[in-house]
């Protein structure tokens, strides 16, 4: 509060007359003390009225200047002494007032208040300072939050009472930005992360939690140097364990800002992105269930599948029926390769086709066909005599395992570690059919697309898959344009304005019989602008409103802190989005595939197959829509 001037009723020595006066020393009012002379300090040069005949100095000097000049007690200076009790210079004298002070707020007390044992913020009086900040303040709506809550902070000029809570999110934005300016690490690697770190931060929007997490980051980077390259392996190395006896909360922030770091490498083209990194983390994790003997040379067949360029997800099947025919072997004392015959091999895909049930307990497990049925007992119950073959696997499912141990044996033949292959012969592959969903499920589907009321992000995706065919990955990578506004004040066109995306092809894989869509420009048809230009609208209100960085350019995003990074969504998003949307209008599971392939075969009846080559399809898989053999099948139904 602003404390006021105190003065006095006084006759004036000058002009007679009665008046008020602040002066302490001289009865004269204040217009003739200002029309006085004004004349400079000898020792500091201030203008002042106050100025002694006799030595020519302004009080303040008069009253320094009258102290004794002697060596200080403490700092041993020669220096004006402030305290002639402890002969103590000013600095000095105010460096042991604040020791002792807080010497004294350093022993613990019983709150007076609260009764807890606290260190004091007083010295008249033992109180812990919420007790402090309740009394000096007391309760009140907060103006940030409107709650009602202690009032830890008070501004008079701007009128505003601040909560605790809101006080630091208020300060955190300012507080942030001096830590980054002023960070320094010895490591400078650790610095250019930092860096690029703290580029994509949105000042507008820090809180007090962000900059919590920003500040254990630095932290971090000033006590331990990254390995350069960044990878996966070394963040999860600097993880904190959520399970550790540090603080839970400290953790998960300083584990999401490593993350963070990761995915603007992988943004940048540094690093292989995360979901990748996942599944071949899984892969690896997948081969200690197999013999040890045999580890090193399937890891061997996973680095020549990689540079073939198969998928994950197919090196993942190969890891497990591999590692499942491997434990058989090792159980029939094969533990080598060169041990290995084609009569080995038949036996082991026979016991795949049969397995043996529990008539008693319903339990299954694997056959041998060299045992006989009288000498058999179930391994859960122990009954003898109960037990029955059923079958296993089809067909369909051994014919890919066999396909499988194929080229594993002739890879180790080119390898020269197998004289001959030991798989011979092949199963026959079943009548290739198309499986699609009836067309009452996109007739729904398409109504609710053309709803004015639907949530515009599930009604869009589901219009690119059903209208264009697009794929699980085309979807999250789609792009909203590839126009290129070297200007920021250049209007940007919106996506109802340019009406086209942008779908990148993908990448090459194994066994990906076609080279991708003719163009990547995907245009919209103008004969459905009536209803699809207002839904680009509502789409790109609700994107705008959930994006984080302007900078992302992927025209699907998620609605949380991982649209700020730029890279996709994950194929689980795209997943789960389907999958709500469609077991709420047809209250049945569908999948994108599925929903892909009715689509193709809708438009492969109206225009013929030839149109399919444009949507992404090969040449002779896009005609076998024409007069293949064809299957409905009914979505998953939910019981919920």
């Amino acid at each position: 509060m602003k404390q006021h001037k105190l003065y006095q009723e006084v006759t004036c020595e000058v002009c007679g007359r009665q008046a008020k006066s602040f002066l302490k020393s001289r009865n004269i009012c204040s217009r003739c003390h200002r029309k006085e002379h004004s004349l400079p300090c000898q020792n500091c040069g201030y203008m002042t009225h106050n100025i002694t005949s006799e030595t020519i100095l302004c009080l303040r000097c008069t009253k320094t200047l009258s102290k004794p000049l002697a060596i200080c007690s403490r700092c041993n200076k020669t220096k004006i002494i402030h305290d002639t009790h402890r002969w103590l210079c000013e600095p000095c004298c105010k460096a042991v007032d604040r020791r002792d002070h807080e010497k004294l707020k350093q022993i613990q007390v019983i709150c007076s208040v609260c009764s807890k044992t606290v260190h004091s913020v007083l010295t008249s009086r033992p109180i812990c300072h919420s007790c402090f900040i309740k009394e000096r303040n007391g309760y009140d709506f907060c103006s940030k939050c409107s709650q009602y809550k202690v009032i830890y902070k008070i501004d008079k000029h701007k009128a505003e009472y601040l909560c605790k809570r809101c006080d630091a999110e208020i300060a955190a934005s300012r507080l942030l930005e001096d830590y980054v300016k002023h960070f320094q690490t010895p490591y400078l690697y650790n610095k250019r992360l930092f860096d690029l770190l703290v580029k994509t931060i949105d000042w507008d929007k820090v809180t007090e939690r962000y900059k919590q997490s920003i500040r254990l980051l630095g932290k971090l980077l000033q006590t331990h140097p990254l390995p350069e390259p960044l990878t996966w392996e070394a963040i999860e190395e600097f993880m904190p364990d959520l399970n550790s006896t540090q603080s839970r909360h400290r953790s998960k922030l300083l584990r999401s800002r490593l993350l963070d770091l990761g995915h603007i490498l992988v943004a940048k083209g540094q690093l292989e992105d995360f979901e990748s990194y996942c599944k071949n983390k899984s892969i690896l994790r997948s081969l200690e269930n197999i013999p040890q003997e045999i580890q090193s040379l399937l890891r061997s067949f996973i680095i020549w599948l990689q540079k073939r360029k198969n998928r994950p997800s197919s090196i993942h099947h190969y890891v497990r029926n591999l590692g499942d025919f491997w434990t058989w072997c090792f159980q029939h004392q094969l533990t080598s390769l060169s041990l290995i015959q084609p009569c080995h091999i038949k036996e082991y895909l026979k016991s795949l086709y049969w397995q043996w049930q529990c008539s008693q307990c319903q339990t299954s497990f694997s056959s041998n066909i060299y045992e006989k049925l009288a000498d058999k007992k179930c391994n859960y119950c122990g009954i003898h005599g109960n037990l029955f073959q059923v079958p296993r696997f089809d067909n369909d499912a051994l014919r890919h395992i066999k396909g499988q141990l194929r080229i594993f044996f002739d890879w180790a033949k080119i390898h020269k570690l197998v004289i001959s292959n030991p798989v011979q012969g092949t199963i026959k592959a079943p009548a290739p059919k198309i499986s699609h969903y009836p067309f009452e499920v996109i007739q729904k589907l398409s109504n609710f697309i053309i709803n004015p009321q639907s949530d515009p992000t599930e009604a869009l995706i589901l219009y690119l898959i059903i209208f264009h065919a697009l794929t699980n990955w085309e979807l999250r990578h789609a792009k909203i344009t590839d126009l290129i506004y070297l200007n920021k004040d250049i209007y940007r066109l919106s996506l109802a304005e340019t009406y086209y995306i942008v779908v990148p092809k993908p990448p090459v894989s194994k066994g990906k019989v076609s080279s991708g869509r003719v163009s990547e420009q995907l245009k919209f048809s103008s004969a459905a602008s009536q209803w699809l230009k207002p839904l680009l609208e509502r789409f790109e209100a609700q994107r705008l409103q959930q994006l984080k960085n302007l900078n992302n350019q992927f025209l699907i995003i998620a609605p949380n802190h991982k649209s700020r990074h730029l890279k996709p969504v994950s194929t689980r998003f795209i997943y789960n989005v389907v999958k709500k949307v469609c077991l709420r209008t047809i209250n049945a599971q569908c999948n994108i595939k599925t929903l892909r392939i009715t689509a193709a075969v809708m438009f492969a009846d109206r225009a013929g197959g030839g149109i399919l080559e444009w949507m992404g399809w090969g040449e002779q898989q896009a005609f076998f829509y024409s007069w293949g053999d064809r299957e409905v099948i009914n979505p998953m139904q939910s019981y919920s």
